[in-house]
């Protein structure tokens, strides 16, 4: 199993047979690179089996993303858990949780999660079949998890928009053509991490507004819809 930070995290890891992967995409804060080397020296609970890659420029999340999938995590079978760089576990049971549902047959769990901002919000996932007819129901939720050959079911093509990344709704871009392949998602009802909304999207006002947000969702959910059309198309004739 590997924890996968697509910055740097501080994630409260409990499970035996850990590793974690963390990545610095150039960060402006220079703090991140200390606390880093910090954790890589200090790190008690995954010893050695922990490492950190400094990106000499910004690359995005998704690059970060597809760079240790394609060159790092090899093994199909790998629970790969995303961790953000500025959230963290509130349950100490958080991974064993996870991996128990794996080991009865997940292959996708999403799930669950508190924010400050919302407090009282109780997130549920209504169905995890034809999100885009409830504008991506909420698979978005964090921690996102999944088994490592899941990925493979992604193409280039899900993850741009006019030749580019998505910058926004990247959760949306990675789970949607993993919930077309995947045999058994589960919803895990139990508060398992903690949600930092990004204070540089909020900063960054005309190019994460709501709705330039929503128009990215709404082109990725459509993406999602015609692919999952064209499979069932392909597997009646």
């Amino acid at each position: 199993m590997i924890v996968v930070s697509t910055n740097i995290s501080n994630s409260n890891l409990t499970k035996n047979n850990n590793s974690a992967n963390n990545i610095n995409n150039n960060s402006s804060d220079n703090n991140s690179n200390d606390y880093a080397k910090f954790v890589l020296d200090y790190d008690v609970v995954l010893g050695k089996k922990s490492f950190y890659l400094l990106n000499k420029s910004r690359k995005g999340i998704l690059a970060n993303l597809i760079f240790v999938m394609n060159n790092i995590i090899k093994d199909p079978n790998t629970i790969v858990i995303n961790l953000d760089s500025d959230d963290y576990f509130v349950n100490n049971k958080a991974i064993e949780i996870i991996v128990n549902e794996f080991d009865n047959g997940a292959d996708i769990t999403v799930g669950n999660l508190i924010r400050y901002d919302k407090p009282l919000k109780h997130y549920t996932v209504q169905s995890f079949d034809k999100v885009w007819e409830r504008e991506g129901d909420n698979i978005w939720l964090h921690p996102k998890c999944f088994r490592r050959y899941l990925f493979d079911s992604i193409t280039e093509e899900d993850l741009m928009i006019d030749g580019k990344y998505v910058d926004v709704n990247c959760d949306f871009a990675i789970m949607l053509p993993m919930l077309l392949v995947a045999k058994k998602v589960v919803f895990i009802d139990e508060i398992l991490y903690y949600f930092e909304p990004s204070q540089d999207n909020q900063k960054r006002i005309n190019q994460y507004c709501q709705e330039y947000k929503l128009k990215i969702r709404k082109v990725l959910l459509e993406k999602s819809r015609i692919k999952y059309e064209k499979s069932c198309s392909n597997n009646r004739r």
